[in-house]
């Protein structure tokens, strides 16, 4: 269905944006607060594995059908 893989590159593209993000963040050391918490680089370590992960594999599912 269309509609299907449409909403499956949109997806893709969001989780590209998540690692993009990250790899910024990294990159440049730049600090995340939330409230009076720093969030630790480690966190970005993570973020940058699971977003790549899922947007590359939204990709591959929305051409596999």
């Amino acid at each position: 269905n269309e509609k299907h893989r449409l909403v499956q590159y949109v997806a893709a593209a969001i989780f590209a944006v998540g690692f993009i993000l990250h790899a910024w963040r990294l990159y440049y050391q730049y600090p995340f607060v939330v409230g009076y918490t720093v969030v630790p680089m480690w966190v970005s370590w993570i973020g940058i594995v699971v977003a790549g992960v899922m947007a590359v594999l939204m990709v591959k599912t929305a051409q596999s059908k």
